[in-house]
């Protein structure tokens, strides 16, 4: 066993800073598979403000010590971690096509829910200043489902569009899902179409419910969880 393995401490309660350091490892981080390694968790960022933030929450969240490997990669070598991170509904191994959103943050505070998110997009999100957008590209489907159902949470309007980025080194098309937000009351001025779930009609939660599209774009609204 790898001398650097540490047992965690689990915090008592979810807060502002646990659901941020949640929302770093959905962004930017990986878990390996528990039956084929040593409980690793890994986490890809150059900025060094938010990897000193990771590292930070992560010996004060969890008693850990978030190794920096490179410029790059931090790793935490943590079974515990691992299946804990299982345990609150995480795929177990995690990679950028299985993520989602922890359940519980449905039922979090509206600081916990803009804690992740704003974690989130501080990991993985764009700026384009031209059209004054905020947005951010996942393999998960899921992921930009739960996403958008966030910031709904908050009173934001969030679209979400699959996309086929070209690239030289894929033998066939690869779809990501865009997650945009902010410009959107100029979005919702163009509104060409809406269309609403039948009445009486059973909803589960996360479910598409209905479709909003404007001459920009359109895009799916999903059940609250």
């Amino acid at each position: 066993m790898r001398g650097n393995v540490v047992q965690i401490q689990v915090p008592a309660e979810t807060s502002e800073p646990f659901w941020r350091w949640i929302g770093y490892v959905i962004a930017e981080g990986c878990a390996e598979d528990l039956d084929k390694g040593a409980g690793k968790l890994w986490w890809t960022n150059t900025d060094v403000t938010l990897r000193s933030e990771f590292v930070a929450l992560s010996k004060e969240l969890f008693g850990v010590e978030a190794r920096e490997r490179n410029a790059a990669q931090i790793s935490i070598y943590s079974p515990d971690l691992v299946r804990f991170l299982e345990e609150i509904g995480l795929h177990v191994p995690m990679n950028s096509e299985n993520k989602v959103v922890p359940p519980a943050l449905f039922r979090g505070t509206d600081g916990e829910v803009a804690a992740f998110l704003s974690a989130y997009l501080d990991g993985d999100g764009t700026v384009c200043s031209k059209q004054a957008d905020v947005s951010a590209v996942t393999k998960s489907p899921l992921l930009a489902r739960d996403l958008v159902t966030l910031f709904s949470r908050l009173g934001v309007v969030a679209f979400v569009k699959p996309i086929q980025p070209a690239s030289v080194c894929w033998m066939e098309p690869r779809t990501y899902y865009q997650v945009t937000v902010s410009g959107a009351q100029d979005e919702l001025t163009d509104v060409v179409f809406v269309e609403l779930p039948q009445k009486g009609r059973k909803l589960k939660a996360g479910e598409s419910c209905a479709v909003v599209e404007s001459v920009k774009t359109a895009s799916d609204i999903y059940t609250p969880i």
